[in-house]
């Protein structure tokens, strides 16, 4: 008899145990049942659309056909791929790397992690299957601000404008295409980053600091030293490393024709950005599997 109930012991733990497709279920179940996640998701749709539509309108109606400012920096204004996509990546970078490290830190503020991890131990395995939740929301939420407003974009821009509205050329397919992938890889390093802090505040001014801050506070340098002369030493090397950095790296797949600064192409610009990824991802698991619940 007591064989028997040792036997049942022993049995019984693998028949119940999770495989990956359940957790990758139950992880899109968990992201969804939060209301901060439908309203983080349908503000920042809003936003791309909108922030879009008014750059489309500017370029098309107040500038038809574009200054002739700098070609290495307004050609791909006049691609409606190009400006869709930029007005994008204005609010869709911030929202939605707060989206992702909400996904991550809600469920330790909740304490819905020990849950979790009762009922699927292998941290490893609910680390992926997060993982691959953030991948398809970068793909849902963008793809959806993108058909929207380059369907916004047709409707607004007259029949006589010199804009290039052909979605199915090798640049224009590279430009939605890359910026997918972007936005995609920044949700994994805002995952990775979350994971690392497990702190809401800390994970987003880190986060908002380097997408935003760091990026806008080198502009400003470049641009008060620029104007009154040629640039030192030290700020043409900041000028030239500053496209490593997580908000610019990968931006780079975007343009038609790369700034005169930028060392890396456009497809090793997005490679910068994976190695940034998959950095932070790293630090985040390995922290994880230190730390207890």
């Amino acid at each position: 008899m007591i064989d028997h109930f040792e036997r049942v012991e022993t049995v019984s733990p693998r028949r119940h145990r999770l495989s990956f497709p359940r957790i990758l279920r139950s992880e899109w179940i968990k992201v969804f049942s939060l209301r901060s996640t439908w309203w983080l998701i349908i503000v920042t749709i809003l936003a791309n659309v909108a922030v879009s539509l008014g750059l489309l309108a500017m370029v098309t109606w107040w500038a038809d056909p574009p200054l002739p400012i700098e070609p290495d920096l307004l050609a791909g204004f006049t691609r409606l791929s190009f400006i869709v996509v930029q007005g994008c990546s204005v609010p869709g970078q911030a929202l939605f790397m707060i989206l992702c490290i909400l996904v991550v830190t809600n469920e330790y503020s909740s304490g819905m992690i020990r849950s979790t991890l009762i009922a699927a131990p292998r941290r490893i395995r609910v680390f992926l299957a997060k993982g691959i939740i953030i991948v398809v929301l970068a793909v849902i939420i963008f793809g959806i601000s993108l058909g929207v407003a380059l369907g916004g974009g047709y409707l607004m821009v007259p029949s006589n404008s010199t804009l290039d509205m052909n979605l199915t050329s090798d640049i224009s397919l590279q430009i939605l295409g890359g910026f997918l992938a972007m936005m995609a890889l920044l949700g994994l390093f805002s995952y990775g980053l979350a994971s690392l802090i497990r702190s809401a505040g800390g994970a987003i001014a880190i986060g908002l600091t380097l997408i935003l801050i760091l990026p806008l506070f080198i502009q400003m340098i470049l641009v008060q030293t620029g104007s009154s002369g040629s640039l030192a030493l030290w700020q043409e090397v900041v000028l030239e490393w500053q496209w490593y950095l997580p908000s610019l790296a990968g931006s780079l797949v975007l343009y038609e024709v790369l700034p005169v600064s930028a060392p890396l192409g456009p497809w090793e610009s997005l490679g910068v950005l994976g190695i940034w990824a998959a950095a932070m991802l790293i630090l985040g698991l390995f922290a994880s599997r230190r730390r207890g619940v």
